[in-house]
């Protein structure tokens, strides 16, 4: 018995050691972070252009083996976002076109639409399903505000949140000390998490805590990886909120370049209002009589969209509320056909009666 409480004990002992230590840990997020961190959440709404090429390296070789056009337009407001990717077409007469995929999380819904061209002919249906039952090959969120947050390409922030690195609680140490980046002063932000990882930031006070560059790998000394991403900052005006106006990523495998991206970042709009409707089918630009497939816990019911609503349709025919329903429809040609065979018998009765 006593062996068993002394078992229990050490238990106890055990996991508030390792509470306290979390603790110990977190409390050494630096002030700077935390401040980077607050004036990237200040920015709650807005509208960003990104125009990106991203590139893949031969390890062996150094050369290019892969390049990739990026181009989106992000709208966000609160928890509400749209994507407009534009992509090319791959083979064909169509080549030098491109279409739009998008990926909008309104209110409840998440729409995904495009307007690229089959090669049969036909466009891909529209898709709306509820936010928390998202196709997951359909799910291209991501916070906008997470460019310069986290080093990593563009289209690759899905699922990375503002704390992802910055602000990271599980870490062993944090060391902060004052340097020179390309005539900026700047903190240099310094940790270690608990499973090796080594992250920097570069953060500037003087433009409200923007970060100029992070970089995280996996150990101090030859690393296997590190990856990198470098901003320019610029103050965005009326919001007066300093965002990145250019970036350069670059991940770096064994000492030798293994992926680069290198983009542009146009910034149309922070904190002022974005219209209601820009997370509709309306705002997204979806064309009239565009099918629909919305996707419930029953299934997939196919729909259309009339430019205001969409109208549910059963057995091939629109279930709408308009004059022209099935019963006035049946009313209608019930009283053709009985005038017509009203006229017929008047005129059969006005024959005249000649003799044989």
């Amino acid at each position: 018995m006593a062996y068993q409480c002394k078992g229990l004990l050490r238990l106890v002992l055990t996991l508030s050691l390792a509470s306290y230590l979390d603790f110990a840990f977190a409390s050494e997020i630096s002030s700077y972070e935390l401040r980077a961190l607050e004036a990237r959440r200040a920015i709650v709404r807005g509208q960003i252009e990104v125009e990106a090429t991203y590139r893949l390296f031969n390890l062996s070789t150094g050369e290019k083996r892969f390049e990739r056009p990026v181009h989106v337009v992000s709208y966000f407001d609160g928890k509400k976002s749209r994507n407009d990717e534009f992509k090319s077409y791959s083979s064909g007469q169509d080549r030098e076109k491109s279409f739009r995929e998008v990926s909008s999380f309104g209110e409840s819904d998440h729409v995904y639409f495009s307007d690229q061209v089959l090669a049969n002919g036909n466009r891909m249906a529209l898709e709306v399903r509820r936010n928390n039952a998202t196709d997951p090959n359909r799910d291209f969120r991501f916070d906008p505000r997470l460019i310069g947050m986290v080093p990593k390409a563009f289209l690759n922030l899905t699922h990375n949140t503002l704390e992802s690195v910055v602000g990271r609680p599980d870490r062993r140490a944090t060391d902060v000390e004052d340097v020179d980046l390309n005539g900026q002063m700047c903190k240099l932000v310094k940790y270690t998490r608990n499973n090796g990882m080594i992250a920097r930031m570069w953060i500037c006070p003087d433009k409200d805590h923007g970060i100029l560059k992070i970089q995280t790998g996996d150990s101090d000394e030859k690393s296997q990886y590190v990856d990198t991403i470098d901003c320019a900052l610029t103050k965005n005006d009326p919001s007066g909120k300093w965002f990145p106006e250019s970036y350069v990523f670059t991940r770096f495998t064994n000492g030798k370049l293994d992926e680069e991206e290198r983009g542009t970042v146009k910034v149309t709009s922070l904190n002022q209002e974005i219209a209601s409707e820009t997370f509709t089918l309306a705002g997204i630009g979806v064309p009239t009589g565009e099918r629909v497939y919305r996707f419930d816990g029953d299934g997939a019911k196919t729909e259309f969209w009339d430019g205001k609503n969409i109208i549910a349709v059963e057995d091939g025919s629109a279930r709408a509320k308009n004059p022209w329903s099935a019963m006035r429809i049946f009313w209608l040609a019930t009283s053709v056909i009985s005038l017509i065979i009203l006229l017929g018998l008047t005129g059969y009765r006005r024959r005249p009666l000649t003799s044989a």
